[in-house]
């Protein structure tokens, strides 16, 4: 029933770690559409202040770990965060496992980065990357 808007980081340089703190609200009667990934929000060793302002929400994070540093790089992916109306209910719209793509009173499911939408065109199924050109990588996968 809550979304994250907001997340403070503070990096530990002796545990060589992080702690966080996130700014979180209700959701009443709300989906989320027309999502994106931030650029990196961080560098190496240093504190972290990211948020966003209605009517975007948090919905994922990635990060890329340095061994050297022992710390993250993070991005966000945000969407917007709209409010059902009209023959468009949020159960309906909400039945999508990851994303909903809404125009109009209609809708139609979508799936995040790395997956792909099943048969049903509501779930996602998590892509294996290496699968496919052994994930872009020069090691092996």
């Amino acid at each position: 029933d809550y979304v994250i808007t907001g997340v403070y980081s503070s990096y530990n340089n002796g545990p060589k770690d992080r702690q966080w703190k996130a700014k979180c609200c209700k959701s009443l009667d709300h989906f989320v559409q027309d999502c994106r990934v931030s650029g990196q929000i961080n560098s190496y060793d240093s504190d972290m202040d990211f948020s966003v302002d209605y009517p975007e929400v948090f919905t994922g994070f990635y990060s890329a770990h340095l061994d050297s540093t022992e710390d993250r790089l993070w991005a966000i992916q945000v969407c917007k965060y709209i409010q059902c109306s009209g023959s468009l209910t949020c159960d309906t719209a909400d039945s999508c496992e990851q994303v909903s793509l809404v125009s109009g009173q209609s809708y139609t499911c979508s799936c995040n980065t790395g997956y792909s939408l099943t048969s049903n065109n509501k779930s996602c199924n998590d892509n294996n990357e290496c699968d496919t050109n052994n994930g872009g990588c020069s090691h092996t996968c």
